[in-house]
């Protein structure tokens, strides 16, 4: 390309498979847009290049670019400088604070660390998006900031209040201390603040107030994982909330404090220190997920969740709540797909001959008194992937249903309360028929009898414990049922087979081949070289492409979230029941 040193313009080579050291351009006099990114360059940038006065756009994200940041000083009309998802390390040089046109700047996703003063932006009169670390500065045309990720600590610098424009702002994944700067009560545009996974302390009443000026604007309010406290706040003065999250901290006081939101869609205060009766829920008419598990609520559920036609996701485990449930709370809820009161005293009450208006994904009743006979209206639900009914007072026998309804009869039997463990039960052979399972766990039941073979058909199944049963015989042979840890059929000293240490009678024994030393050493060095490359990439892309996801979309941090909740809970119940 040397031939074209004096009249290229554009260069774009992104999505390649280019490998190699970042080569110097500068020879490119006119050269004025330069496309690298998702390629495998490597190297730092080179420290003896010269001037590049032509250069207005330089994407290089996405590469395996290393080494300190880079003198941007020789780059006077750049525009645009994306450098995100690289492994530029050390502080941001200061020379950035000479780029007066820059509008867009990205470093995300590197290994930056330092300090950020107003020196490195006070020229940057243009400047509108700003992607990759702690910042300290003040300029009236920035509106969407995203510093997620990186390990920002200190406090939230008063600078971000005074960008009267900001709109977006998001800190989440850092290690910032304190609250809200003061400062942040000239904000008077801020549609969205995500200040998730840190550290603030604050008050929560005190941290609102310094976002009076945005409450005609304010959409969305993220700051779960804090160390916030005190009791909640009126929200009320925020008509345009759509979304609140404060997951994980330290909140007191009652739900009906909150005040009335009309707008709110999403609601999550779990795992908190909430207490009081359960709200009037009428004042949150367009209200589609409501999060509220492990806090100290109490009394009974309140009729006016009936009103919340939109409703979709309902969770309010691990309080203290009791009395009943009826139809009424409930022949309204068309949208519903999840419902979890799992671990309250609550009793439902329902006519034999109620249809509920909606298809459950996720059905969570442990420990609510639902018998003493197995509910029909659960039969009307064939749409469901996760079911626990454990320690609710059913008792008896379940009915031979369809094929789509042995799901019910078998988790039913699968979570038997302590209390029923006097009767002896066995794996049913239409267990095959569950072809979608993916997860059973039958574990310290009173279980006896074999195996079922078609147990070995549940292709999709990851998680199997059949632990502390009294079941006997030989475990069916197959790739699926041998693939599990000996832990899987502990504590059934009848059972016999693989995995299982003791042998089934009739079975041969075993001899270990015998193999040349040196050609087992070979074989040891390289699965040992093997092992050790497979897992580093395994975890770098493993890695990035779960949290990197978790922090980019909302849609997958709110997934993430419930399947915390999910695994917590689990572990909770099975130290409780062990």
């Amino acid at each position: 390309m040397s031939g074209a040193k004096n009249s290229l313009e554009s260069l774009d080579l992104s999505s390649n498979l280019l490998k190699g050291p970042l080569p110097d351009f500068t020879r490119f006099s006119l050269l004025r847009a330069l496309y690298l990114d998702n390629n495998s360059l490597s190297g730092s940038f080179p420290k003896d290049v010269g001037s590049f006065p032509s250069l207005v756009y330089l994407s290089l994200s996405g590469n395996q670019i290393t080494g300190s940041f880079p003198d941007l000083s020789v780059f006077p009309s750049l525009q645009t400088l994306d450098l995100e998802n690289n492994q530029l390390n050390g502080t941001i040089d200061i020379s950035i604070g000479q780029l007066h046109k820059l509008r867009v700047f990205s470093c995300a996703f590197n290994l930056l660390k330092g300090t950020i003063s107003k020196a490195h932006f006070s020229n940057l009169s243009s400047l509108w998006h700003l992607d990759f670390s702690q910042v300290g500065f003040n300029h009236s045309s920035l509106a969407y900031i995203d510093l997620g990720g990186n390990d920002l600590n200190g406090s939230i610098p008063d600078a971000f209040g005074h960008m009267v424009s900001l709109t977006n702002l998001s800190l989440l994944g850092n290690q910032l201390e304190g609250g809200l700067p003061k400062s942040f009560a000239n904000s008077s545009h801020l549609q969205s603040l995500d200040l998730t996974y840190n550290n603030l302390t604050e008050e929560l009443h005190e941290f609102l107030q310094k976002l009076s000026r945005s409450k005609n604007s304010l959409e969305s309010l993220y700051l779960s994982a804090n160390r916030l406290k005190g009791p909640l706040p009126d929200f009320t003065r925020f008509l345009y909330l759509r979304e609140l999250y404060i997951i994980d901290n330290s909140l007191s006081g009652s739900l009906k404090d909150i005040g009335s939101l009309p707008s709110l869609v999403e609601l999550s205060l779990w795992e908190n220190q909430i207490t009081g009766p359960f709200p009037d829920l009428s004042v949150f008419p367009s209200l589609e997920c409501l999060f509220l598990h492990n806090n100290q609520l109490n009394g009974t559920i309140d009729i006016s969740i009936g009103q919340l036609h939109k409703l979709e996701y309902f969770t309010c485990s691990f309080n203290l709540l009791k009395g009943t449930i009826s139809e009424a709370h409930f022949s309204n809820l068309s949208s519903l797909r999840q419902l979890d009161f799992s671990y309250n005293a609550l009793t439902f009450n329902f006519s034999s001959d109620w249809v509920p208006p909606f298809q459950l994904y996720a059905i969570n009743f442990a420990s609510c008194k639902l018998g003493p006979h197995f509910p029909k209206w659960l039969r009307t639900q064939n749409e469901f992937y996760e079911l626990d009914l454990s320690s609710n007072g059913i008792a008896g026998h379940v009915a031979e249903q369809t094929q789509d309804s042995f799901v019910v009869q078998l988790v039913w039997v699968a979570f038997l309360e302590p209390l029923e463990k006097h009767f002896d039960w066995k794996i049913i052979q239409e267990i095959g028929q569950m072809k979608m399972l993916e997860t059973l766990d039958l574990s310290a039941n009173k279980l006896s009898s074999e195996i079922p073979g078609s147990l070995a058909q549940l292709n999709f199944l990851s998680v199997l414990n059949l632990s502390s049963n009294n079941l006997s015989g030989e475990i069916p042979l197959s790739t699926q049922l041998q693939s599990f840890n000996v832990f899987a059929y502990f504590g059934n000293p009848d059972l016999c087979g693989l995995p299982l240490p003791n042998k089934c009678l009739g079975d041969p024994p075993i001899t270990p081949q015998r193999k040349d030393k040196s050609i087992q050493e070979d074989e040891d060095r390289s699965i040992t070289h093997g092992f050790y490359v497979s897992m580093g990439l395994g975890f770098f892309f493993g890695f990035w492409g779960v949290f990197g996801t978790i922090i980019i979309n909302s849609q997958s941090r709110h997934a993430f979230f419930m399947f915390l909740n999910h695994i917590t809970d689990w572990i909770y119940v099975t130290i409780a029941l062990n």
